[in-house]
């Protein structure tokens, strides 16, 4: 039984492009290929305060200004940021965070339960 036509969510795409392609907004820039993905804002705020981080970008959404950080770590660069609160934003700005030019990361973060 072929439900493809009843259910579009089922229907195949062969385009390998997304509709929306960060890539084709943002431009690359000089950014490190490896990037922490650091959920703990308190822990990025500190280390901007302490000038351990250096500010390279910054990304624009509806929750204001999302700066992206560089900092050196034996001699190599690595960039950092907060990518707010949720799946959501943090795809959406790891999505532009690849566009900009890291393409190694590793997320840092936590969960609460009441």
């Amino acid at each position: 039984m072929n439900l493809s036509g009843e259910f579009p969510i089922l229907e195949f795409d062969p385009n390998k492009q997304a509709f929306i392609e960060p890539c084709k907004l943002i431009k690359p820039i000089d950014i490190a290929a490896r990037c922490i993905i650091c959920f703990f804002k308190e822990v990025v705020d500190r280390l901007a305060n302490d000038g351990k981080l250096r500010g390279i970008a910054e990304l624009r959404c509806e929750c204001g200004i999302i700066p992206i950080y560089e900092m050196e770590l034996q001699e190599e660069k690595i960039a950092i940021f907060n990518p707010l609160i949720g799946a959501p934003s943090a795809a959406a700005l790891l999505e532009e965070v690849i566009a900009l030019g890291c393409s190694k990361f590793i997320a840092c973060g936590g969960a609460r339960c009441p």
